[in-house]
């Protein structure tokens, strides 16, 4: 890549993450909170089965029973607006973040692998929301395939996401320790 277009991507990434970060954060401040009290105040203080790491097919059920059948068409509402927008905000801002953050690193597999971890939380979010919104809609059938699969679904979701976070975070400090110690450096030349 020549010098010319180098400065070119390099604020190009700097741009789509700090959208990134500014629609992530919107959402962390405002819709996340308003979500969270519909959620409250339709379906109680019941765990759901998409905010759990581990869980069983069965609690699925007994969390369908608890909620009622106002509960379930709400929860299926949820999956279908808030939680098809959600996800995209999210691995966008982890995506572009891990993007720019290990850009320059020398471990070339790095690279090119790291930033497929939020491509993977996203589809692993929108296949369990795809299952438990199933399961609500069916229930009290059960569906043997959905009980199986969306806790399988749901851990991949938080490890791929949690994973991502803390390369993130970690690329970061890494970034502002390598910052601090050149213009130390500079200092003692």
């Amino acid at each position: 890549m020549s010098n010319e277009t180098q400065p070119t991507k390099q604020s190009y990434l700097v741009r789509r993450f700090l959208i990134a970060t500014l629609i992530f954060g919107f959402f962390l401040i405002l819709v996340l909170p308003k979500v969270s009290r519909n959620v409250s105040d339709t379906i109680g203080e019941v765990a759901l089965p998409d905010s759990s790491l581990f869980y069983s097919g069965a609690e699925v059920y007994q969390t369908a029973e608890l909620i009622g059948e106002e509960g379930r068409a709400f929860y299926v509402r949820q999956r279908i607006t808030f939680d098809f927008i959600w996800p995209l905000v999210y691995a966008w801002f982890l995506y572009s973040g891990l993007r720019l953050v290990f850009r320059k690193s020398s471990i070339e597999f790095l690279v090119k692998s790291i930033r497929w971890l939020p491509i993977l939380g996203l589809v692993a979010d929108y296949m369990e929301n795809a299952l438990a919104s199933m399961i609500m809609l069916f229930y009290p059938s059960h569906l043997a395939f959905a009980e199986k699969w969306l806790p399988i679904c749901s851990l991949i979701k938080w490890s791929a996401i949690a994973a991502a976070f803390i390369l993130l975070i970690t690329g970061i400090l890494n970034w502002g320790i390598r910052i601090v110690r050149g213009r130390e450096a500079s200092r003692w030349e």
